[in-house]
């Protein structure tokens, strides 16, 4: 299932990257696009590179969020063996805060995966 959903992970980076470029390429017009925001290649890249670390931040708010506020996550509170959710959720935060931290050390989606792997590995209650 970690294997199907971190593949899940991977297939959406891409396929947002994919329509993103298309749509920065052809559907750029009107008030909301102006001249000095050229179609350019490294303006796209830019801006995607803004987008991906925001988005990252968003992610490790979010995470956190679920384990630390009222809006908890149901996957966590269905696990009656109290010492498992503790380790989880552990990992939980802390891959959160390492989002929130070190964004640019996660260049694209594949480091993304390649952290929540090694998170997974550890043990941090």
């Amino acid at each position: 299932m970690q294997d199907w959903l971190l593949g899940v992970v991977t297939d959406l980076c891409a396929a947002f990257d994919a329509e993103f470029d298309r749509l920065w390429r052809g559907a750029r017009r009107g008030m909301l696009y102006p001249d000095w925001l050229a179609p350019g290649d490294a303006t796209l890249a830019a801006v995607k590179r803004h987008i991906w670390h925001h988005a990252l931040g968003f992610c490790g708010c979010e995470m956190r969020r679920r384990c630390l506020s009222l809006a908890h996550n149901a996957d966590f509170e269905t696990i009656a063996y109290l010492a498992l959710r503790a380790r989880l959720v552990a990992r939980n935060l802390e891959m959160g805060r390492c989002l929130l931290v070190a964004r640019g050390g996660f260049p694209d989606a594949a480091a993304l995966v390649a952290a929540a792997r090694s998170h997974d590995e550890k043990d941090f209650a």
